[in-house]
C-alpha cells in the first residue's frame, strides 16, 4: 500500500502580515491532517516565472538563488510535521499544480486563499479554484474567513460538519468524512438541506405558471425522503463507532445562509461535494462550494464527485 500524502501548497514570496498569517494557519492545519492520517507532508512552491526567461535561463530557480530561505522553510516545517519534504519548482502555479498532483498522486491537497475583490463581488482565487475543479483528489482550502485552522487530535474531540444532498455526488465526500472521523474520533453532524431544494422546485412551477398547490404532496415527500436518507447515513457513521447526530433543515431558505448559522457552532472542519462538470461546464465551480470557501469560518474539504 503507497504511503499517505498530504501536499500542501503555499506562496512562500508573500511577505504581508496577513500572508504570514496564511501560512502560519496552513502550516498548521496540515501538520495536523498529517499526525491525523499518518501521512507525510509534502510542500510545494511554484514560482511564476515567465516562459521566455525560463526557458533561456535568465533566472535561476529559487533554491539556487536563496538556499538559504529553503533550508529555514525545511526546518520550519520539520518543527511541525518531521520528514516532511520540500519541492521548489518554477512556471505557471495551476499548471505546476496540477501536474505535480498527477505525478505524485497525494491523498490531500492543502491550499489557501485570499478571495479576489471585484465590483461589488468577491471571487475565490483563481489558482484555489481551479485546482478545486480539476483535482481527482479531496482539496482542503483555508479562505479569507479562516478564524482558526488546526484539527489537532490531543486534547478535545474535533467536530465535522458534512454538508450533504444525499445524491451520488456527495458520496465521495460522506467516504472521506467517515474515514477521517473514525481515524480521529471525531465526532460529525451530517447536515441536509430540503427547504433550498424547496425553493428551487417552487421557482420552477411558478416560471411554467402552475398552481403551488399543486405541490403540497411532492413537498411532504421530499422532506420525508430527506429526514429518511439522513437518519440512513447516521446509522451508517454510529456502525463504524463515530459519534453522529442529524440535521435536516426544512425551512426554505438558501442553504448558503443556513450553512452560516450552522457554522457559527464549534465546528472545526466543513466537508462537502460539489458536482463534477462536462467539458462544456469545466469553468463552473458550484456556487455553494464557491460561497463556503469564501465565507466559512473554518477550513473547507471540498471532495469533487466521480
Amino acid at each position: 500500500m503507497p504511503p499517505t500524502k498530504v501536499l500542501l501548497t503555499d506562496d512562500i514570496s508573500s511577505l504581508s502580515v496577513k500572508g504570514r498569517k496564511r501560512s502560519h494557519q496552513l502550516r498548521n492545519l496540515a501538520a495536523h491532517l498529517c499526525q491525523a492520517l499518518e501521512a507525510q507532508l509534502h510542500f510545494l512552491y511554484v514560482e511564476d516565472i515567465p516562459e521566455h526567461l525560463r526557458k533561456r535561463k535568465l533566472l535561476a530557480p529559487l533554491d539556487k538563488r536563496s538556499p538559504q530561505m529553503i533550508t529555514q522553510l525545511k526546518e520550519d516545517l520539520d518543527k511541525v510535521s518531521p520528514e516532511s519534504e520540500v519541492h521548489i519548482e518554477s512556471g505557471h502555479p495551476l499548471e505546476g499544480i496540477l501536474k505535480w498532483i498527477k505525478k505524485n498522486s497525494p491523498n490531500l491537497v492543502v491550499i489557501g486563499t485570499r478571495g479576489l475583490s471585484g465590483i461589488g463581488k468577491i471571487f475565490l482565487g483563481s489558482v484555489a479554484e481551479e485546482v478545486i475543479r480539476h483535482s481527482t483528489v479531496p482539496v482542503v482550502v483555508v479562505g479569507p474567513k479562516v478564524k482558526k485552522a488546526g484539527f489537532a487530535t490531543k486534547g478535545k474531540k474535533q467536530r465535522i460538519l458534512l454538508l450533504t444532498d444525499l445524491t451520488s455526488a456527495s458520496k465521495p465526500a460522506e467516504d472521506f468524512a467517515r474515514k477521517l472521523a473514525k481515524s480521529t474520533d471525531a465526532r460529525v453532524t451530517i447536515f441536509h438541506s430540503v427547504g433550498d431544494a424547496i425553493m428551487h422546485v417552487k421557482e420552477v412551477f411558478l416560471h411554467s405558471r402552475i398552481p403551488i398547490y399543486s405541490l403540497d404532496k411532492q413537498i411532504a415527500e421530499m422532506k420525508r425522503w430527506g429526514r429518511e436518507e439522513t437518519t440512513k447515513r447516521v446509522d451508517q457513521f454510529k456502525k463504524d463507532g463515530i459519534v453522529t447526530t442529524g440535521q435536516v433543515v426544512t425551512e426554505e431558505r438558501e442553504i448558503e445562509k443556513e450553512l452560516k448559522r450552522e457554522l457559527e457552532s464549534d465546528y472545526d472542519l466543513l466537508i462537502m461535494g460539489t458536482h463534477s462538470r462536462n467539458k462544456l461546464l469545466t469553468s463552473f465551480l458550484g456556487s455553494t462550494a464557491r460561497n463556503a470557501c469564501l465565507t466559512s469560518p473554518v477550513p473547507v474539504v471540498v471532495v469533487r464527485s466521480i
